[in-house]
Order: C-alpha cells, then structure tokens, then sequence
C-alpha cells in the first residue's frame, strides 16, 4: 500500500469515530434538554410555576451567597 492510501484510511477512520462520538453527544444533550424541559413544562407547552418559582428562588439564593462570598474574598 503506499503511504498516502494508509494516511487517508487513518484519516477516514479518524473522522468516522468523531462524527460518531459527536452524534452520540448530541443526542444525549437533546435527551437531557427534553428531560429538564419536561419537568418544567406539560405536555401542552404549559409552564409549571410551581416548579419553576421554587428553582428560581434557588437559582436568585446561590446566586446571592456567591456574590456576598465574592465579596467578602475582595474585601
């Protein structure tokens, strides 16, 4: 075989594995985005509040202790 035809094969197979490898991410991170929507929205497209209020009020509460913590590390 000349060197050329076993570069282009290493190549190929190279290219093969990471559109592979890419796929796969790619529909695990539709399966995840799918998986989290639907806990916070029906069937009909309808948000939960009573889902959302509470992992708002998380989000805007670790959000508060990082920027007093940030703070308190500059002071």
């Amino acid at each position: 075989m000349h060197p050329s035809t076993i570069i282009g094969d290493a190549k190929a197979k190279v290219a093969s594995k990471v559109d592979h490898t890419a796929g796969r991410a790619c529909a695990f991170a539709n399966r995840v985005v799918a998986d989290v929507r639907s806990q916070f929205m029906t069937d009909e497209g309808v948000p939960r509040l009573e889902r959302i209020v509470p992992a708002a009020m998380v989000a805007v509460g670790v959000l508060g202790l990082l920027t007093v913590s940030s703070k308190r590390h500059k002071a």
